[in-house]
């Protein structure tokens, strides 16, 4: 008789719970077991009950039957094996995937000896997989047969697609309203023998919604806030769903003999079955992964990096989710993104429209991406800049001739009378030409070569011109170093060269300092992403606060942040034409 009949008869009707009788003495009493369907695997305080969950396809005798399998054979592997464990839930959850293993491999033995009945020695996939195809193609099958394909299904059901999606937003707002890792996790325990998975795009787009009614009213939160608090709070799911799916990928692949001993009547190796003592252990490892107790190293540094770490970086699942918006609400709430007196950057008012509207929005977009935006692993300072002093190798010709004169329409004695029928300017008068100063981020994300600043000194060969960048470690208690390129006419040749040998930021502010004391206009080329150093030099991201003090700086000295180079290049020649 198979197990499938075993319980076909009560199955049929449905009508659980179901008194069945464990066949099995055990102190000279027969057990009778209720079978208890419930949404999930969490246990009831009668240790004989059969806790089955009453997932989607439980209607279907073989997935009941194998559900109610499993609770019986955890009954009788754990019935009288004690467990530490305090965490009910899980223990009872781990018991069931590892029994579950035992079934399946129950399952493999008869179905092999099955196939062997049937002909077909050795794997008894290859006769799933004939049958299922003859039953497609209408061919009419034995009754064996027909027994052996009914008694294939070993698998737990699924769970449905909208207790899935309701698994995932419940631990959405589980953790929205402050719910501990340890707390999440334990929601999703029950469920762990079951296949679940995390639809990233629809929690996403659920965790937009979520967070809008989240954050205080007319909080007015950055949207590159709001869509990094959604990947965060996606990714944590996602990785909670996964420790899940880690714990069934371990009971799947137990191996469920001890060690193998010489068997002198069979003439061969043979396993023995596992001790009580090996079971426990392999029940207790589940136990472990499902509280996240038992985590691998980059599971670890994943979840802390998701927001759950403490003041050192490890992982810390006790406290609730500190989301990237945070430390901008509570600086927001001190009012100190918006104490700057109403400054606002200005550009030259000889800038056209176009230009100076497409610089205006790329330089906010960068701002709100980058130079406020969260960044788990903090702990930077602003690194220390090493001005390195001007020492020109080059006149630029150029610049001189436009710095000593300029033509004019007035003036004393006429010098270029071939302009009277065109312009006018017969004159030559000294003038020196709107340049300006330039700042150069020269960290690997900017990529600004040598042709691409030779452009710029051609078209503001007047400009007062250099560059940064971080070294990625201390030289003579310095983090990076800035390098003029150009000033007063006068050229450096080899500044570029020396600052292409690193290729960090470190010293933003170092270097809108030097830039502060430049004329005006002061363009930052960069893309706002600015970095700090710790205690040895090397890169770490900036607290909000230190960034915040850049953006507040930048303001206060009106430097305008340009990232692409076709907006700067479109810049220098607008000003060289004023």
């Amino acid at each position: 008789m198979t197990m499938s009949k075993l319980f076909g008869n009560e199955l049929s009707k449905l009508n659980l719970p179901t008194t069945l009788t464990n066949m099995s003495l055990i102190g000279d009493r027969v057990r009778k077991h209720k079978v208890v369907r419930k949404h999930n695997l969490t246990p009831t305080p009668n240790k004989s009950d059969l806790v089955i969950a009453s997932y989607p396809y439980l209607n279907k005798k073989e997935s009941a039957t194998v559900s109610i399998a499993t609770a019986m054979k955890k009954y009788n592997l754990f019935a009288n094996m004690k467990f530490r464990s305090n965490d009910k839930v899980a223990l009872h959850t781990a018991q069931y995937m590892v029994a579950h293993r035992y079934v399946v491999s129950d399952q493999s033995r008869i179905l092999n000896a099955m196939a062997s009945g049937l002909g077909y020695s050795g794997n008894y996939h290859k006769l799933e997989e004939i049958l299922k195809l003859r039953q497609e193609e209408e061919d009419n099958l034995t009754d064996n047969e027909l027994k052996f394909l009914d008694y294939c299904s070993v698998a737990l059901p699924y769970c449905s697609v909208t207790h899935n999606d309701k698994m995932s937003t419940t631990a959405v707002d589980m953790l929205l309203e402050g719910a501990s890792l340890k707390e999440v996790m334990s929601f999703l325990v029950p469920h762990a023998p079951f296949y679940m998975h995390v639809k990233r795009q629809e929690v996403a787009s659920y965790c937009v919604s979520a967070l809008r009614l989240h954050y205080p009213p007319n909080s007015n939160i950055p949207e590159e806030y709001l869509l990094r608090d959604a990947k965060q709070l996606t990714d944590t799911v996602s990785q909670l769903f996964g420790i899940c799916a880690n714990a069934k990928s371990y009971v799947r692949s137990l191996q469920l003999t001890g060690d193998y001993r010489w068997n002198e009547e069979l003439k061969r190796y043979k396993g023995r079955p596992l001790n009580k003592s090996q079971i426990r252990r392999r029940v207790n490892k589940v136990v472990r992964m499902l509280t996240l107790n038992d985590l691998e190293y980059w599971d670890k540094k994943r979840i802390a990096r998701y927001g759950f770490a403490d003041k050192d970086g490890t992982l810390d699942t006790e406290n609730s989710i500190q989301l990237a918006s945070d430390e901008y609400l509570e600086l927001l709430m001190k009012q100190s993104l918006t104490d700057i007196n109403d400054t606002v950057l200005t550009l030259p008012d000889n800038i056209g429209k176009e230009l100076a509207d497409n610089i205006k929005e790329s330089a906010q977009q960068y701002h709100d991406r980058n130079l406020i935006d969260y960044a788990m692993d903090e702990g930077g300072v602003h690194g220390v800049a090493d001005v390195k002093r001007f020492v020109p190798n080059h006149r630029i010709q150029k610049a001189i001739r436009e710095i000593t004169r300029r033509s004019s329409d007035t003036g004393v004695v006429p010098k270029k009378m071939y302009r009277l029928t065109t312009d006018r300017k017969v004159f030559n008068v000294k003038s020196t030409t709107l340049g300006g100063s330039l700042m150069i981020d020269f960290s690997g994300s900017m990529s600004w070569n040598e042709q691409d600043v030779r452009e710029v000194i051609d078209l503001l060969p007047a400009a007062n011109i250099a560059g940064y960048t971080g070294y990625g470690y201390k030289i003579d208690d310095c983090d990076g170093m800035i390098e003029v390129i150009a000033k007063d006419g006068k050229l450096n040749t080899k500044a570029i060269d020396n600052l292409y040998e690193h290729g960090y930021n470190s010293v933003d502010l170092d270097a809108l300092k030097w830039l502060a004391e430049q004329p005006e206009p002061r363009i930052w080329i960069s893309d706002q992403q600015v970095v700090g150093v710790g205690s040895d030099g090397s890169p770490r991201n900036l607290p909000l606060e230190s960034r915040h003090e850049i953006a507040q700086y930048m303001i206060k000295n009106n430097i305008i942040p340009i990232k692409a180079k076709e907006l700067v290049k479109g810049l220098a020649k607008q000003l060289a034409r004023s």
